[in-house]
Order: C-alpha cells, then structure tokens, then sequence
C-alpha cells in the first residue's frame, strides 16, 4: 500500500492568528477556524509529507501517545477532506 501524502488544494489558504488559525477556501468562502496544533498539523499537510511523517513531527512537538495523535490525525485528515480543503494522493 502506498503511503497517503495530504495536499492542501490550492484555494485554501490559512490566515494565522495568536491562538492558531483559519483556513479560507478563496473559491467557497468558507472558514475552518484551527487550534495551535492544527494549524502547525495543516503547515505540515504540504503535499511533500506523507501521514506518517507528520505523525512523527506531532509526536516530537507535543506529550501524546502515537495512538492519540493518530486518532486526532486521521480525524482532521477526514473532516478537511470532507470540507474539500485538502486532498490526498498516493505517494
């Protein structure tokens, strides 16, 4: 199986605040507000990282077992796929 790299599509842009961010679909209009994790979680969603390699960075960043930071990755992996944020493709 080939590993999943995220990209963020290319109307998308995260607007960074003191507390995080929000992301803006220019094409929509519509808004995904972040927390300091997720968005540093979306800067590594580069197209160039795959899952496993942003996985690795979170762990090192913050005190969470590799199975929490799944959970949470794959969770916000999903919800901005389904908002049409971010794809993914096969390395």
């Amino acid at each position: 199986m080939q590993p999943v790299i995220p990209c963020p599509r290319p109307n998308v842009v995260l607007l960074r605040t003191p507390d995080g961010g929000v992301l803006i679909d220019e094409a929509t209009g519509n808004r995904y507000t972040l927390n300091a994790t997720a968005a540093q979680a979306w800067e590594l969603c580069d197209g160039q990282r795959t899952l496993d390699d942003i996985a690795d960075a979170l762990l090192d960043c913050y005190e969470a077992t590799p199975e929490e930071v799944w959970e949470s990755l794959d969770a916000f992996v999903a919800q901005l796929r389904e908002m049409h944020m971010l794809e993914q493709r096969g390395a």
